[in-house]
């Protein structure tokens, strides 16, 4: 079975030539034949969305596809409070996997027995004889097992063990399989991939070594660049579209000092671009950040701001907030304190677009429209009663129907609550109910300064390094500061350091035209600064 690797530098289109090569595989195999699976659900979405000639049964993670090829069994991590009662010793939040947004250190999540699960999980990753793990992981795990046994449920890394023992071929019997985000997947995965190509024609795996940043889920660049292959069974794309001169050249010479990497020479595109450090901002300190974003978005730009934790990002965001810079990350939805300004249907952002939709001399709005902002009011002194009643039934049964100022203004207690001034954002805030101004604050600062039209369309990403991997702006701020453990796998050195190498390395690698340091916090730092 030949395999493939096409080794992919940061902009060079990696996912452009996987979908060039999936559609070429479509013209002369049956589609049905083709597997496409990769390392995380986003990236999936996104080779999905391409519009791939495949079916859509077979692009997945690689999670998604053992879970369906085992007809959906219930996960175990969702029934966290029935082990939580047998097991209170080993209480589990349920939430340990939304750590991996948390930065460059292992998920400990909010409990020990989330630490315990965690240290599980990445042994079995890692594939580590049970014989030496921890005595302390071996008595969660045996709780664990027992559970699962009990309940017929199953863990997220059985659906890879279960298709390791009883999945010899890949579900569906594909005859050639492409691999995204190789670089991510662990021991055990890489395994169960490696076996199911055993039956195939051919497969290819698409990845970069220099930017596997998720080791502390198992992950380890060495299955792919240690593998025995023939030199014309490597392709490196050589043209990065989105690093200039300047920050290319920071960037490779920065993962040069990675001891463990197959080198990928690849050329920057025809910019300059600019790598400049700010000595008068920090991540304590980010009033200088702030007036680089205001001076950045001015000239049209958009804008990341980094850090390799998270914990890092709050004084950021308060000043954003206080700024009313709108501010998002995409990449990372689930987070609120990252996308304070939802899309969501009863978000505050859209209750007030909703209230500002009309014309501000005779109002009409919706009656969906109605009911979003209404709901925000305080109901003493200002609405007749049974208000907002009448308007949510008028919402469910007619969303579409026009209110005209005669409709809806017999709601109010006193007539026109407006007194026939224009709508305004002063007026709602005024009239709202407590609980209702706190979360109005930020969308209502954003629109007064910027307008609603910009609530939903942030040019500002904030969050740490591993949430943005695969995005790009056209100017980064970057904080060089680590954690306490990232800070001793720098002074470790070797393998150790090879890993906060390659996390500075990606988030430098997000910026299209600039690149800013900002100076460290405190000593707890990489000397990425120095390599400017």
């Amino acid at each position: 079975m030949p395999e493939y690797h096409v080794y992919g530098p940061p902009g060079v289109g990696k996912t452009t030539r996987a979908v060039h090569d999936i559609e070429a595989a479509a013209d002369k195999h049956s589609p049905d034949d083709i597997m496409v699976c990769s390392f995380t659900r986003a990236a999936a979405a996104e080779l999905g969305s391409r519009g791939l000639p495949i079916p859509t049964k077979n692009v997945g993670t690689l999670h998604s596809i053992c879970y369906r090829a085992m007809d959906r069994p219930t996960l175990a991590e969702t029934k966290a409070a029935e082990f939580n009662a047998e097991h209170p010793q080993y209480n589990i939040s349920g939430s340990g996997s939304a750590a991996i947004d948390d930065g460059m250190d292992a998920p400990t999540g909010s409990t020990r027995g989330d630490q315990y699960m965690a240290a599980y999980q990445l042994y079995r990753a890692k594939m580590t004889p049970r014989e030496m793990w921890r005595e302390s992981v071996t008595g969660f795990a045996n709780a664990w097992e027992g559970f699962k046994h009990e309940t017929g449920y199953v863990d997220f890394t059985d659906l890879i063990e279960d298709a390791l023992t009883n999945f010899p071929v890949a579900p569906g019997m594909p005859k050639i399989m492409f691999v995204d985000e190789a670089q991510d997947l662990n021991a055990l995965q890489f395994k169960v991939i490696r076996q199911w190509a055993e039956a195939m024609e051919f497969v290819v795996m698409y990845g970069d070594d220099d930017q596997s940043i998720y080791t502390f889920t198992g992950a380890d660049p060495q299955n792919l660049i240690a593998h025995d292959l023939p030199d014309e069974n490597k392709i490196v794309l050589s043209q990065s579209y989105r690093l200039p001169e300047k920050i290319h050249t920071m960037a490779t010479t920065w993962i040069d000092r990675c001891t463990e990497r197959h080198p990928k020479p690849y050329k920057p595109r025809k910019a300059v671009g600019e790598v400049r450090t700010m000595n008068k901002s920090s991540w304590r300190d980010p009033r200088g950040v702030i007036d680089l974003i205001n001076e950045s978005l001015s000239e049209g730009q958009t804008v990341m701001v980094l850090a390799s934790c998270g914990f890092m990002l709050p004084h950021v965001i308060k000043e954003l907030k206080s700024a009313g810079i709108p501010f998002h990350n995409p990449y990372r939805t689930t987070r609120g304190d990252w996308n304070p300004i939802s899309q969501s249907g009863g978000s505050m952002g859209n209750r007030l677009r909703a209230f500002l939709n009309t014309d501000h001399m005779f109002p009409e709005w919706t009656a969906k429209q109605l009911h979003l902002w209404f709901g925000l009011l305080q109901s003493k002194g200002l609405l007749r009663r049974g208000a907002k009643s009448e308007i949510h039934e008028m919402a469910l049964d007619h969303p579409g129907r026009k209110l005209t100022f005669q409709d809806w203004v017999g709601y109010f207690e006193n007539g026109d609550p407006f007194g026939f001034n224009p709508v305004s954002i002063d007026w709602l805030l005024d009239h709202a109910k407590e609980s209702s101004k706190r979360g109005l604050a930020f969308p209502a600062e954003v629109t007064k300064r910027q307008g609603a039209d910009n609530l939903f369309k942030p040019s500002v990403t904030v969050g740490t390094i591993h949430s943005v991997k695969g995005g790009e702006a056209d100017v980064v701020i970057l904080f060089p500061d680590v954690s306490r453990d990232g800070m001793l796998e720098w002074r470790r050195g070797g393998t150790s350091r090879d890993s906060v190498l390659r996390t500075f390395y990606v988030g430098m690698t997000r910026a299209r035209h600039t690149l800013v340091l900002p100076r460290p916090a405190s000593s707890l730092s990489v000397p990425i600064r120095q390599a400017v």
